[in-house]
């Protein structure tokens, strides 16, 4: 997410969206997938080859392609996962400037990005 079309960061490709009624009604379940993910993003920093192969098995792809990608900035796995605003948005427009979606208004489109951004499930999972 260069750049150079607009972004503020890596594309945040690997992020997990649930309605409020869901994560309401499963708090602990939303917090241990949160879990899962940050263990898995720490062994992809800690330990790549262990990452690597975890990451090809479950795509059913080759180690090398797992690290090719990662190596050469295609996808990122950053430690903390916490949903950054700026990033978020940058993302929301590319996405509008190429006519995929149309907000109304400024109000709207803020409304959109404060309902799409919880971090106090990240915080709760990285707390434990």
């Amino acid at each position: 997410f260069h750049e150079s079309i607009g972004g503020k960061g890596p594309w945040v490709a690997e992020g997990w969206v649930v309605n409020e009624k869901f994560a309401k009604a499963n708090k602990d379940a939303v917090v241990a997938v949160l879990r899962a993910e940050i263990r898995y993003f720490k062994l992809l920093h800690d330990s790549p080859a262990k990452g690597y192969e975890l990451m090809a098995k479950a795509a059913n792809i080759s180690p090398d392609h797992v690290a090719y990608v990662i190596d050469q900035g295609f996808d990122a796995y950053p430690v903390d996962i916490t949903p950054d605003r700026e990033v978020i948005e940058s993302m929301l427009t590319l996405i509008e400037d190429a006519g995929l979606v149309s907000m109304a208004d400024k109000a709207e489109r803020a409304k959109f990005v404060n309902n799409f951004i919880h971090p106090e499930f990240v915080k709760e999972a990285m707390s434990k």
